[in-house]
């Protein structure tokens, strides 16, 4: 076959090897990412052989098997002329297609993400207008998650007119989030980390929040003298002092001042660092990390108003920092836990470095009866972690856990009381005990702990009306959570629980406006779950008043992108819906439709989960 060509299945641009190797790259993308920009087939089908059929070595017959031979490269045969002259093989070679920065992500399917399509079908343009509008600061774990996995996603990017970068989008939702393990985590896998400047921009953020002075001076050094933005000028001051190099920042504020530079908090704290001075502080609740970590280096007071900062990464920052007064850091410890930027552990070691008296100790009890304070919970904690005696631990338990009903704390308490309630053994000694203990567990995800209480309970609701009626307010609860399954469950159970929930009980009769609601909360989880609330127990809720219509075209994309299995944008619409508050503020309608969505996606455990925060949140 004189003057064939011969083309190489297989291209590699040495020029590409070379660029990312001085970058500090390598060519071991994330094998769906690399899959789906090649167009070929998911790694889960069988593997293919990187060498063409036609140009594997033959095998000789009746020869013996040939030897695999470890790094042997592919050697192709090549074409003669009949002569026995060798016809010089035109190979052609071809560049790696890019990386895509919007479509890089840490986690697969298998890591606890979502598919690599999970964007296919909707527009990129819905994407890039409701990605930033979602609740960075929500307190339910479950919508947080939901978020969290779905920005760490290594997915391929919605169909469209690119007009935002969305990786930028996803990198400042992460940084909103306060998620900074996932922030940093992505950023090491995005090819124009080091040259996009709002991505540097959000890591160098990040790290000042983190207190991770070593890597963010590193990251300004790289930046100095490249720009003439003020921010990186006034962060590359801050690291010169950290340095020792007082003369070179001095002089270096003095040209920012003559340059007309408005920062006077900067000035302040700068002057503070490199004088010593104890400048009063009036206001930071528009501070910049920056700003921050000033203070915290200068060994500042902050101010109030920054521990009512609703930014997690903020609310860490103020947590952790030891020099702060007591008060202002457990406040910001509590609702950073509420955030999920801080684990429970970390909280409960904070209320545990508290230096309480043996006197403050011992009244704790009493002290929590009529202070409501971050203080007060830390006290009533600490005396909780020394108690041996079982029956005065139960006693902690029920007023810490009732204490917290009212003040929005609830979740964080039940999650720092979670381990001493499982390590209580239920007895007919603790029945009072029960129905808390019950629903604290119900609240942390721990439903094999419930059934034991549960038994306590049905034990003594033979006998005795009041454990009857304990017994049927957590039934509905526990059947939410899974707790009890199709073949254990009684509609009727319904109606047992609005009597038991409207039932006088000593001499203060329950709120029925309160019942109420609790009872259109819980009938509309339920049955957003699958079960099926009687009409006549629907009937007893209906009441005069406006309702609460949820936005009409964010409803109807919703239900569209839940029935077409689009699961990215299920969970995008669902958490704009649901907001940043406390769901057991959320329209109980808004919250049966975001539960039925998500089961409609195919994401039952996250509805689940969601419907169980819900019901506890609105004190079912």
């Amino acid at each position: 076959m004189t003057g064939s060509r011969v083309k190489s299945r297989t291209h590699v641009s040495f020029a590409l090897v070379t660029g990312l190797a001085a970058a500090g790259l390598s060519l071991s993308v994330p094998a769906d990412v690399a899959t789906a920009q090649q167009g070929m087939a998911p790694l889960s089908q069988a593997p293919q052989p990187l060498m063409p059929r036609a140009l594997e070595p033959r095998q000789e017959q009746g020869a013996p098997p040939r030897a695999p031979v470890l790094n042997e490269p592919v050697r192709p045969a090549q074409p003669s002329d009949g002569t026995g002259s060798i016809v010089p093989m035109d190979v052609e070679s071809a560049p790696l297609a890019a990386i895509d920065p919007d479509s890089v992500g840490t986690l697969g399917r298998d890591q606890g993400g979502f598919d690599f399509d999970m964007w296919n079908g909707t527009r990129r343009s819905l994407v890039e207008t409701m990605l930033p509008q979602m609740p960075a600061r929500t307190v339910s774990p479950t919508l947080r998650s939901l978020m969290a996995r779905l920005l760490l996603t290594n997915a391929k990017a919605p169909a469209g007119e690119a007009k935002k970068s969305l990786i930028e989008l996803r990198a400042a939702q992460l940084a909103a989030m306060g998620d900074s393990a996932g922030l940093d985590a992505l950023l090491k896998r995005v090819p124009t980390r080091g040259t996009d400047p709002a991505l540097l921009r959000v890591e160098a953020d990040m790290l000042f929040l983190e207190d991770d002075n070593s890597r963010v001076c590193a990251l300004v050094a790289g930046q100095s003298g490249t720009t003439d933005d003020n921010y990186w000028r006034k962060a590359d001051i801050f690291c010169q002092i950290l340095a020792g190099e007082q003369a070179r920042a001095a002089l270096g504020a003095d040209m920012l001042r003559e340059e007309g530079d408005k920062d006077n908090l900067f000035a302040d704290l700068l002057n503070a660092l490199l004088n010593g001075a104890k400048p009063k502080i009036d206001s930071m609740a528009n501070a910049q990390p920056l700003h921050l970590v000033m203070a915290r280096a200068a060994k500042i007071a902050l101010p109030a108003d920054v521990a009512k900062s609703s930014h997690p990464a903020v609310l860490r920052l103020i947590a952790t920092t030891p020099t702060l007064p007591a008060e202002q850091r457990l406040d910001a410890a509590e609702r950073a836990e509420a955030m999920g930027v801080i684990d429970t552990n970390m909280l409960r070691e904070i209320y545990a470095g508290m230096p309480f008296s043996k006197d403050q100790l011992d009244k704790a009890l009493s002290t929590a009866q009529t202070d409501k304070s971050a203080t007060s919970r830390a006290l009533l904690y600490v005396r909780a972690s020394h108690e041996t005696a079982p029956a005065v631990l139960a006693q902690i338990l029920h007023q810490a856990l009732e204490a917290a009903h009212g003040s929005g704390r609830y979740p964080t308490q039940a999650r720092v009381y979670r381990d001493l309630i499982a390590g209580l053994a239920p007895s007919n000694d603790l029945l009072w005990l029960a129905p808390e203990a019950a629903r604290a567990l119900i609240a942390t995800g721990q439903v094999a702990g419930v059934n034991n209480w549960f038994e306590v309970l049905r034990a003594s609701a033979v006998l005795d009306d009041q454990s009857a009626r304990m017994r049927d307010r957590l039934l509905p609860l526990a059947r939410l959570s899974g707790a009890i399954n199709d073949e254990d469950w009684d509609p009727a159970a319904i109606g047992k629980w609005y009597d038991a929930a409207s039932a006088v009980e000593g001499a203060n009769p329950p709120d029925a406006d309160e019942v109420r609601a609790q009872a259109v909360m819980l009938f509309n989880l339920l049955e957003a779950m699958g079960d099926t609330v009687p009409d006549a127990q629907w009937e007893k809720t209906v009441s005069s008043g406006s309702a609460v219509v949820p936005n009409a075209s964010l409803w109807r994309q919703l239900q569209a992108a839940s029935v077409a299995g689009r699961v990215g944008e299920t969970i995008m619409l669902s958490s704009v819906a649901l907001g940043a508050g406390s769901l057991g503020e959320v329209d109980p309608t808004v919250l049966r439709f975001v539960v039925e969505s998500l089961r409609g996606a195919g994401l039952i455990n996250d509805a689940r989960a969601l419907a169980v925060e819900a019901a506890v949140a609105a004190g079912v």
